[in-house]
């Protein structure tokens, strides 16, 4: 298609390993985050094109994709002339809710304290009695199960795509750490 460096394929699976993500190469010379079923064997665009979507990365639930992307590459998307030089490319983090029925995890939460009840109280009276070996068996337990399936509504998918509140900066790769937690370099 282009002879450029650019055009690499970087795919990530999901936690069940019937979903892969990638940045698709476009003829724009954007990417966009591309994922495809192993299952049915379709892929599916899901961000719009208008952006440089580059690093997609499934949470270990399954609940969400993360990604980066940026809207000033477009001076440096042609890589064989010095006009890209010195040209500086900002990139922002986002967060893709895969399930319609899934709450957003940036949702604010609410600043209201609890009172413990009486339940609340035993339960962590309980909590704190429980031995060590129980809860050594329960973690084994939880890492031996296999993953949730991994379902994505593509209905209404872009509406459900949410800027992460970090600083836009000149970041190269985005990688999930454990559910809830993105690193980014």
């Amino acid at each position: 298609m282009y002879e450029t460096p650019l055009r690499t394929l970087v795919p990530v699976w999901s936690p069940d390993s019937r979903w892969l993500a990638y940045p698709k190469f476009l003829k724009n010379h954007f990417h966009a985050i591309t994922v495809h079923s192993l299952a049915d064997g379709t892929s599916r665009v899901v961000t719009d094109g208008m952006s440089d979507a580059t690093s997609p990365a499934f949470d270990p639930s399954g609940k969400y994709l993360w990604f980066l992307a940026s809207t000033d590459v477009g001076l440096t998307a042609g890589w064989l002339d010095m006009s890209s030089i010195g040209r500086t490319v900002s990139r922002s983090a986002y967060v893709a809710v895969l399930r319609k029925d899934l709450a957003s995890p940036l949702a604010p939460e609410s600043d209201e304290e609890k009172k413990p009840g009486a339940k609340e109280k035993d339960a962590a009276d309980g909590k704190e009695k429980s031995s060590g070996k129980e809860k050594a068996k329960a973690d084994d337990a939880a890492k031996a199960k296999d993953p949730e399936p991994v379902r994505i509504d593509f209905d209404g998918f872009s509406q459900r795509i949410l800027a992460v509140p970090v600083p836009a900066a000149n970041y190269d790769q985005l990688v999930a750490g454990k559910e809830g937690v993105v690193f980014l370099t």
